[in-house]
């Protein structure tokens, strides 16, 4: 995004990668709780990168250590373990789609 926007909101926005990650709360097993990588449509700024390895070169890791911090404050790990690409990421999102449908279809309504 050019600019910030309010949490909750909805943004047309196009993958170009993942950070694939582990995580875990004190005393718990390590998770896997990948972060999508995706740019905003109407963005000027980075509206010719189309993949992870186009942006500028410390916004990866400025966002990993985002992540790191952020799970550091609230007493859990985080674990940045590879970087993937655009179709990584839509891979993702559609295994996440998938889980989704499947506990949905097994909770009683």
């Amino acid at each position: 995004m050019d600019t910030p926007v309010v949490p909750g909101c909805v943004i047309k926005a196009r993958p170009v990668g993942a950070i694939e990650a582990k995580q875990k709360a004190k005393g718990e097993a390590w998770e896997r709780n990948d972060r999508l990588i995706a740019i905003a449509v109407h963005s000027r700024t980075h509206d010719d990168a189309k993949s992870i390895g186009q942006l500028r070169p410390h916004l990866l890791e400025e966002i990993k250590e985002f992540f790191i911090d952020y799970n550091r404050l609230r007493g859990r790990k985080f674990k940045p373990l590879a970087e993937v690409g655009p179709r990584a990421a839509r891979k993702l999102i559609e295994t996440g789609r998938e889980a989704f449908t499947r506990q949905k279809r097994r909770k009683p309504g």
